[in-house]
């Protein structure tokens, strides 16, 4: 991308906790060149309806994207932007029709409905050229993360601290997944929900607490048991291995 000149209308991206690739209208004012390993090239603007003049790598500036020629078409798990609280925010369509488009948000997980003219093709801009976007979730995390595949099964984080079994039933990019959860028997079928990979791990198996069920013998009338291996289940325990002498 050649430099943009002062009085260039842009795209800034802002990135923070809770949320991630957030692009908001601006004004170039200037730019300074690279001077050294600690004063690196930044841009200098000014965000529309705010005067005051803030500094950004030129990663996060970008010219602003063309007005689609037409009505875009919106289709269900299109990724999308949604103007919102004065920026474009990123999230996946869940459902569209000439009224309304409901959007969900990966890491706040929230899920709203707006107005077709609020919503927009997610596009990138790529040496030079808007291509449509493949990822809701730009940002790359600084450690190495696990990555899911369709049908595998994990546990999500949900209300009080407390994770639930779900199984993947879409990767939508490289950070976040369309989960569907487990009913109260362990069944498929039960309600999905679109999230980031921070609130997804691996399921793991649930064994007892050592100090709950541990090995033991127990003298009853009938005889001398030894308890054996103990699995959870949903609701449930099986204990299985007893022995009898």
């Amino acid at each position: 991308m050649g430099l943009l000149p002062p009085g260039a209308e842009v795209e800034v991206r802002l990135d923070g906790k809770g949320y991630y690739g957030i692009w908001f209208k601006a004004t170039v004012v200037g730019f300074a060149a690279a001077r050294g390993r600690h004063a690196p090239a930044r841009y200098s603007i000014t965000f529309d309806g705010d005067g005051d003049i803030r500094r950004f790598a030129p990663t996060h500036v970008r010219p602003r994207p063309p007005a689609p020629e037409s009505p875009p078409c919106i289709l269900v798990h299109d990724v999308i932007e949604v103007f919102h609280e004065r920026g474009w925010w990123s999230g996946l369509v869940l459902s569209a029709d000439t009224r309304s488009v409901t959007v969900a948000f990966p890491i706040t997980r929230e899920v709203i409905t707006y107005v077709p003219r609020l919503v927009r093709p997610r596009r990138d801009y790529v040496d030079g050229d808007w291509v449509p976007s493949r990822a809701v979730v730009a940002v790359r995390p600084k450690r190495e993360i696990r990555r899911y595949m369709v049908g595998e099964l994990v546990e999500v984080v949900r209300e009080r601290e407390m994770w639930f079994p779900a199984k993947v039933a879409k990767v939508i990019d490289e950070f976040s997944y369309i989960v569907e959860y487990s009913d109260q028997n362990g069944e498929e079928g039960g309600r999905s929900e679109y999230l980031h990979w921070q609130f997804i791990r691996p399921a793991v198996q649930h064994l007892p607490p050592e100090n709950e069920f541990h090995r033991r013998t127990e003298r009853q009338d009938t005889g001398q048991f030894q308890a054996g291996t103990c699995i959870w289940k949903t609701s449930e325990v099986t204990c299985s291995g007893a022995i009898q002498w």
